[in-house]
């Protein structure tokens, strides 16, 4: 997916196949989407899973309206040269859930953390709801972390349930924000 615009609807991008698959998303804008209050489960800005690998580049995430920005289960992730900007969120959860864990890299990304959050614990959560792939040597390093002005929360910057050996380099975290939280 390259050039591409997904605004104002429930699910920007959601795919799923049992397969060694190399999905590739850059220079993309997502825009207005998600939602965890119509149906019984949530929708995200990008939510895929497969057995390959799963590439986001140069793109834009901001206003969500409820859910992950993005979402992946797979074993490999490449996040990099990202915005992500939630000052306008509304409902939104993780910027980042490797849901089963992953390994790969996190690096170059500017977040901005929102006010109006469901769950602000934290910005990039791994492992959260299983441990299916291993996530030692997972790379996050040289991002850019604020939270938005007169937000007094104190979210991880990384939350890890993984328990598998992080390899968090150097981050720009603003104030209040945790580096690390094991979960």
């Amino acid at each position: 997916v390259v050039n591409a615009m997904f605004l104002d609807s429930q699910e920007g991008i959601l795919g799923g196949e049992p397969s060694g698959q190399r999905i590739t998303i850059d220079r993309s804008t997502f825009s207005g989407l998600g939602q965890c209050d119509e149906s019984p489960s949530c929708s995200h800005a990008i939510y895929l899973a497969n057995k390959g690998s799963v590439t986001i580049t140069h793109s834009r995430f901001e206003r969500g309206t409820g859910g992950h920005y993005v979402k992946l289960r797979a074993p490999t992730v490449s996040i990099t040269d990202n915005s992500f900007d939630d000052t306008a969120g509304k409902k939104t959860n993780y910027m980042i859930d490797l849901s089963e864990g992953s390994t790969g890299l996190i690096a170059r990304n500017a977040f901005v953390q929102g006010t109006a959050k469901e769950n602000h614990t934290g910005l990039i959560v791994v492992a959260a709801e299983a441990r299916t792939y291993r996530s030692t040597g997972l790379r996050v390093e040289d991002n850019d972390a604020r939270l938005s002005p007169g937000d007094k929360t104190s979210p991880a910057f990384v939350a890890d349930y993984s328990h598998d050996r992080l390899a968090l380099g150097t981050n720009r975290l603003g104030p209040g924000l945790r580096a690390f939280e094991t979960r």
